[in-house]
């Protein structure tokens, strides 16, 4: 089944020259129309959601710092009534990243971090493991931020909203769950790029250690709400 990543890029390159359905006794219905600060059209989207097996999404485009134009097309679940609208919520998943990115950067600007400094000069609750790999070549929060630390776990556990949460340690040692394997170094840092969820998670300790607070009111105090 096709991500909702996937789905969104091919939305993103759907032809104006969409071929329409055929009406009954032959006749062609007129494509549907794309039009600039408009939503597109319900018969643009469904096929793209039936090829990819998504049951239902939602758009929002920015213009010029503003909403252009939001909407939800299909449904919540496959088999069920209830419609995506603008309201229904989705996992954050990796947009999340931009976010910490943004507020690591602030914290960079307000001197309380420095990009090429070891972060285990700032971590108080965990630090990376030291290694022969990290003789020379610290982990730092320019290599979290730019996934080149060379850092394991590409992708990172999902939860769903009655589970119990690890916390940020467990996650980061493995020893949340019996099938759980920590993160750790796999390649000098600073060495080459390698996707790194785990590195982000790194990152969101770093934040929370040197603030001293939950990651969710820096998220909003650096980012969210000078945002808009």
């Amino acid at each position: 089944m096709g991500s909702v990543r996937e789905c969104v890029s091919c939305i993103c390159l759907v032809s104006l020259s969409w071929t329409g359905a055929c009406a009954p006794g032959g006749r062609a219905e007129a494509d549907p129309v794309v039009v600039p600060g408009q939503p597109l059209p319900a018969a643009v989207v469904a096929p793209v959601l039936e090829r990819h097996g998504v049951p239902g999404m939602s758009i929002a485009t920015v213009h010029e710092g503003r909403i252009d134009w939001s909407k939800g097309y299909g449904f919540l679940e496959r088999g069920k009534p209830e419609r995506v609208d603008t309201a229904t919520l989705f996992q954050a998943a990796s947009i999340s990243k931009p976010v910490a990115a943004v507020a690591a950067l602030q914290m960079v600007a307000n001197g309380q971090l420095l990009l090429d400094e070891d972060v285990n000069n700032k971590l108080a609750s965990w630090t990376v493991p030291r290694t022969e790999l990290t003789k020379g070549s610290p982990v730092t929060l320019r290599g979290l931020l730019s996934h080149s630390a060379g850092l394991t776990m590409h992708g990172v556990p999902e939860f769903v909203v009655d589970d119990p949460l690890p916390t940020l340690v467990q996650i980061l040692d493995g020893t949340w769950s019996p099938d759980a394997v920590p993160v750790r170094l796999f390649q000098r840092p600073g060495t080459g790029f390698s996707y790194s969820g785990g590195g982000y998670i790194v990152l969101q300790l770093l934040l929370t250690d040197v603030a001293k607070r939950p990651f969710a009111e820096l998220a909003r105090e650096l980012v969210l709400d000078p945002a808009g």
